[in-house]
């Protein structure tokens, strides 16, 4: 398929642009923007100046006695920037548009620095040098081709790969995905991703990613991506944190938005649930079918797949209290049917395979403002169930006609937290965060006498408690130091992890030291058949300097090196759990292997200022691996580069019509596989000695973002059209042997797929 197959389907988007364009104008469109400034401890600030700046407009007010602040403003994209003597200013981008109010949750934290006439910003829209890529929820709805997924707004970062570009698996410097722990709320939960097995070789689900978040990127708050050391409040990681956060709706008035797309339809709500205004309801539906993009001739396996799912969180807010029950459920499903022999090419087209997925999370989390002291009280629940069925008239292994399995994937996760501030310059933070996770499994075949039915469950119960202090050493010089425990019950395999953050705040600039021993409980689908592996153990080391200058620039480069120990391994083999994404799991795995990463980032950063922002930025790395006392090898995951470019314009006409474009470019080293031989038996078997000596091609993506926004009094609606893979560059995928073709094969990833969408924000 090449570009032009889109063709008749861009000229009508552009005359659809053209058309509302040629449109009258209206008076100029204003909204509210409101909200409070608190301290970390919840405590209001008064007098604090809040700015809304747009080129030499500037509009600005102050909070009240409550920290409350109330303004109008057009509707238009802003720089807001909020400053308090004594406290670090906090800006970020803000979209105020006609359809929706803007209710805003902002904490200023106390100032490490008091210099006369230096005044020192830190963007809390820019990513962080300290190892945390932020991610806040507008840059997630503007990024080409992220479907309002988070994961896939993390790719315009360096250091971060897809494992697959049918699904949101991230590879984390050089780092299996398996290492990633998913919290919402602060709370750890399941894999909350659809389609679990998108993408993968053997059509079975992966233990974290799928094809898109359950969670749509309109109900979450700032969500960050920690890629390095965390403060103690982290754990149970190998890799990276996805830490998500829900917002909260609009406690004034009911807003509603509506979307209709190629994906399918997207309905939310938010309003307050009392008249007292002391509590508000966000809630979001998606139902999505991507049949319709089949029959558009788009190649997407020629599978039948869609998903849906229900979100929500209710808010209630006291003076010293804040309190959120949330929850998100969803079901998806991926359907091949065997075709007949005279049209099979490949041996996937001999199969009829049925995937069946559907879980769900529910959590309530209270926090208690006191005086010096705030307590975090929450518990969460996540269920998933997931069934494949796969049956063919062409048994290629073993005489199986047909084969199963059904897991179902259960935890409870539970966090008590308090912070005390002591001084001005001292602050400590204590707590214990406690899980049970159940894991089941049955696997069975027919059509070959010796395949027997297998049932397997794997119980864990996991204790972690923690304790920090962050103290000012001296102006613009903080120390924060912790430590974690990692306790299993019925494991002698307790583990001790330390943790420390210095940071050295300039003038002009930021210097980050961390470093920080962290443990992971190994994939309890690997614990099924080797119950007696220890965690995994990675040390993060992380150097970072942050350089911010003029017109909302900020230049980062960081160098990192991660050390993973008590990795799962076979003996006597370069097997390892290091390079885990998809395969199938063997008994005898011991804490054998090692890991050792290393590299160097940079990241030039432009935020969305006067109509414009830019992100570009690249990595050079090194992932390697052995079991035992072998040599050291190339991972999986050991791509060597990765090379990124985003950027936007938008272009107002006559102040209520805007028309956007957005780029993103993405290059990437490629991932590392075996080499497959054929033996003088004719059985093709992977040649262990040379594990992931044979690269795979580089991976190429030119993402595109077309947008026209309307706001008119009341609403607002936007046409859009995003295309994934702009050149339709046909990147490798993976590789295996082909038993219909009898031989080695390339599979390719997905060419270029357009969404074309219809928005209202009312």
């Amino acid at each position: 398929m090449n570009i032009m197959t889109i063709f008749p389907y861009t000229r009508l988007f552009l005359f659809c642009m053209l058309v509302a364009v040629a449109g009258h104008a209206g008076a100029q469109v204003e909204q509210t923007v409101r909200g409070r400034v608190v301290q970390p401890n919840g405590q209001p600030l008064e007098g604090a100046s809040v700015q809304l700046q747009r080129q030499a407009d500037t509009v600005t007010v102050t909070t009240d006695s409550l920290g409350r602040f109330f303004m109008t403003a057009p509707a238009q994209r802003y720089l807001l920037r909020v400053t308090f003597v004594g406290f670090r200013p906090h800006e970020q981008e803000l979209l105020v548009s006609a359809g929706k109010s803007t209710a805003l949750e902002i904490t200023l934290t106390e100032s490490t620095t008091v210099l006369a006439g230096v005044e020192i910003t830190a963007p809390s829209n820019l990513s962080s040098g300290s190892g945390r890529i932020a991610i806040p929820i507008e840059k997630a709805l503007r990024l080409p081709a992220s479907y309002f997924d988070p994961l896939r707004a993390a790719l315009s970062h360096p250091g971060i790969a897809q494992a697959s570009d049918q699904a949101n698996s991230l590879i984390i410097r050089g780092a299996s995905p398996t290492g990633i722990l998913w919290r919402l709320n602060g709370l750890d939960i399941l894999n909350p991703n659809h389609l679990a097995n998108a993408g993968t070789l053997s059509d079975k689900p992966v233990t974290s990613g799928g094809g898109v978040n359950m969670l749509s990127a309109q109900m979450l708050d700032n969500t960050q991506l920690i890629v390095s050391a965390a403060p103690a409040t982290y754990g149970n990681y190998a890799a990276g944190v996805m830490d998500m956060q829900l917002r909260d709706g609009n406690r004034y008035e009911h807003e509603y938005t509506a979307q209709v797309s190629l994906l399918g339809i997207d309905g939310a709500a938010e309003g307050p649930l009392s008249a007292t205004h002391n509590s508000s309801y966000l809630i979001n539906y998606r139902y999505s079918t991507l049949g319709l993009l089949s029959q558009m001739g788009i190649p997407l396996g020629d599978e039948q797949i869609d998903f849906q799912d229900l979100s929500f969180q209710l808010a209630w807010h006291k003076p010293k209290s804040h309190t959120q029950w949330f929850g998100v459920g969803g079901t998806s499903r991926n359907d091949f049917e065997a075709k007949p022999l005279d049209e099979r090419e490949v041996e996937k087209d001999a199969f009829t395979i049925r995937y069946r997925q559907q879980g769900f999370t529910t959590g309530v989390l209270h926090k208690h403002h006191g005086q010096r002291t705030t307590w975090t009280v929450g518990a969460a629940v996540s269920a998933k169930e997931q069934d494949r069925a796969a049956r063919t008239d062409q048994p290629f292994v073993f005489g199986v006609t047909q084969d199963a399995f059904e897991a179902v994937d259960q935890l409870v996760s539970g966090t008590v937290m308090g912070e005390t501030a002591l001084s001005g310059r001292w602050r400590i933070s204590y707590g214990a965060m406690v899980s049970w996770q159940q894991w089941q499994q049955v696997v069975s075949a027919e059509g070959n006498p010796s395949t027997a039915r297998r049932d397997v469950t794997v119980r864990h119960q996991l204790y972690q408690p923690w304790a920090a202090a962050h103290v000012m050493l001296r102006d613009g010089l903080t120390l924060e130091t912790g430590l974690r425990a990692h306790i299993a019950r019925g494991s002698a395999a307790s583990q001790l992890n330390p943790r420390v953050l210095l940071t050295w705040q300039k003038p002009r600039s930021t210097w980050t030291l961390s470093s920080a021993l962290n443990s992971q409980t190994q994939p309890l689908v690997v614990l099924g058949d080797n119950p007696l592996l220890k965690p995994i153990r990675t040390w993060f080391s992380n150097l970072s300097h942050a350089l911010p200058w003029g017109n909302g620039w900020r230049w980062t480069n960081q160098a990192y090196y991660h050390v993973f120990d008590e990795v799962a391994g076979l003996p006597g083999t370069n097997t390892s759990l290091f390079n885990f994404f998809d395969e199938a799991i063997t008994a005898g795995l011991t804490n054998s292997a090692a890991g050792r990463v290393a590299g160097w980032e940079t990241l030039a950063e432009k935020r969305f200022q006067h109509q414009l922002y830019v992100m570009a930025g690249g990595s050079l790395f090194r992932s390697r691996y052995r079991v035992g006392e072998s040599a050291w090898r190339s991972s999986r995951f050991d791509g060597g580069y990765t090379a990124n470019v985003s950027g936007g314009k938008e272009w107002t006409r006559k102040k209520e019509k805007t028309f956007g474009l957005h780029l993103r470019s993405l290059a990437l080293g490629g991932q590392r596989t075996t080499p497959i031989v054929v033996g003088t038996d004719g059985v093709p078997r992977a040649d262990d000695a040379n594990a992931f000596a044979q690269p795979l091609g580089d991976y190429v993506r030119l993402d595109a973002r077309l947008v026209w926004r309307k706001n008119k009094p009341g609403y607002t609606r936007s046409l859009s059209l995003d295309i994934q893979n702009v050149l339709n560059i046909q990147n490798d995928g993976f590789q295996y042997y082909d038993r219909l073709q009898q031989r080695v094969v390339i599979q390719r990833q997905l060419g270029i797929i357009p969404i074309l969408a219809y928005r209202v924000d009312f």
